[in-house]
């Protein structure tokens, strides 16, 4: 069941290990990909589900959700399709970050091929970081297949302060807004409260504020 749960996992987009913030390689427990597994809906406890589960994704065709660095243009986007749809037609709709549309349609021996020996959708190369919603439709003798995915692009790298890159260690607080207190509020915080703040911990030495994000609570 391991090892099912282990592919499914990476099926699914859930990485088997990270680094954390000493820098040392963290594998991830089994009941933490079994609980996120869980959240799909999938039984992470039922070997059958499982099973069924991790067939289903092997037949899907794409996955729904593909995250691109910046620096892997030309952008491609892999199709799982088998043989008997070499003659079928491939049309997608995308819907960039921000909202324009646009269309496509090529038959899909008109399409280049990967590695992988798959048929690969040329996506943009000028899409920029954010979330792209991709609409596939595959039409032709053996049927039709249709599916949706998200792509998205991502720097090639998380910005770093440079005194980070020099590999200086700063520290900072962690406050919620809505958890300060001072004379003039009205018993939760404020921008100007979170301004005071912010001016007090960088007199003691703090590099930074970390907050909750600033919704409607």
């Amino acid at each position: 069941m391991s090892e099912t749960l282990d592919r499914l996992a990476e099926r699914l987009g859930i990485s088997g290990s990270y680094r954390d913030q000493e820098g040392q390689t963290q594998v991830v427990p089994e009941a933490t990909k079994s609980a996120l597994i869980a959240a799909f809906g999938i039984k992470a406890d039922d070997p059958q589900a499982l099973d069924r589960a991790l067939e289903g994704e092997a037949h899907a065709l794409v996955p729904p959700v593909v995250v691109l660095r910046e620096d892997q243009r030309p952008y491609r986007l892999p199709l799982a399709l088998p043989g008997e749809w070499r003659d079928a037609e491939v049309s997608w709709n995308l819907v960039r970050d921000g909202g324009r549309s646009e269309s496509a349609r090529m038959p899909l021996a008109h399409m280049p091929w990967g590695e992988a020996g798959r048929p690969v959708l040329p996506l943009p190369d000028d899409l920029g970081w954010g979330y792209h919603a991709i609409d596939i439709a595959v039409s032709g003798p053996a049927g039709e297949l249709s599916a949706r995915t998200c792509a998205v692009i991502v720097p090639q790298r998380a910005y770093r302060p440079p005194a980070l890159e020099r590999g200086t260690r700063l520290w900072g607080i962690a406050v919620q807004l809505y958890g300060l207190r001072s004379p003039r509020n009205w018993g939760i915080g404020d921008f100007t409260d979170l301004r005071a703040m912010m001016e007090w911990a960088g007199r003691i030495g703090a590099a930074c504020i970390g907050t909750n994000p600033l919704h409607a609570l």
